[in-house]
């Protein structure tokens, strides 16, 4: 090995130094720095959300047996053993529920959003997301 040689390895090794301790510098200073604190108790409480977005999802059983009961309300209707206001107030049940179940997936999808960009987009402050 040539001296110029040694000069650049040991150039190429300062580099890779100094590297490492800005990006361990970064680190820490996101764990400590007051955003990142932030993040946290916003991924906690969007966590509690998650929970109950998952109870309103659970009414996509009650979509479908409100449509059960829709359908069965005509078919009786038809038959002649039940009124216009039954099949009225079933088809009625039928589209609260399919309603119920389209906020809890749009709930659902805007919460998954946001702990993306407090999990993913942690660097990121709040003023500055768009």
């Amino acid at each position: 090995m040539t001296p110029e040689e040694t000069t650049v390895q040991v150039l190429i090794l300062w580099a890779l130094a100094m590297s490492t301790v800005i990006n361990l510098g970064t680190v820490i200073w996101n764990i400590f720095s007051g955003p990142s604190k932030k993040n946290g108790a916003r991924l906690d409480a969007l966590a509690g959300q998650l929970g109950l977005v998952d109870q309103r999802v659970a009414k996509v059983e009650q979509a479908q047996q409100a449509q059960l009961l829709a359908e069965n309300a005509r078919k009786g209707y038809d038959a002649g053993f039940l009124t216009v206001l039954d099949v009225i107030d079933a088809q009625r049940a039928y589209r609260d529920s399919v309603k119920d179940f389209l906020q809890a997936q749009v709930d659902a999808q805007r919460t998954r959003l946001e702990l993306f960009w407090i999990s993913a987009g942690s660097l990121v402050s709040e003023e500055e997301k768009p």
